[in-house]
């Protein structure tokens, strides 16, 4: 089974406007057999994934849209900005 995923980290820039809130993952099933996936984070609150779920035939690719729904304008401008601010959320 071979699949891949582009792209391999996903970045939310600040400011965060409604076009800088979404992101297209593209799911691609390099292999001949059909397969199913799941996207999981760890703070679902924050992300919405859309579809979160599907199945992939042989050969065929699916575009997963990852929306941010947090606004952390506030705490990034609180933040120093000396320090790189570091984002601990993950997805599976």
């Amino acid at each position: 089974m071979s699949v891949s995923i582009t792209p391999d980290v996903l970045t939310f820039n600040a400011p965060y406007t409604e076009e800088q809130k979404t992101i297209d993952l593209k799911i691609v099933n390099n292999s001949e057999e059909t397969i199913a996936f799941k996207v999981k984070t760890t703070t679902p609150q924050k992300y919405c994934v859309k579809p979160n779920s599907a199945i992939l035939q042989a050969k065929s690719s699916q575009t997963v849209e990852i929306i941010y729904l947090g606004d952390d304008n506030e705490l990034l401008q609180a933040h120093d900005p000396q320090v790189p601010y570091v984002c601990r959320d993950k997805f599976l």
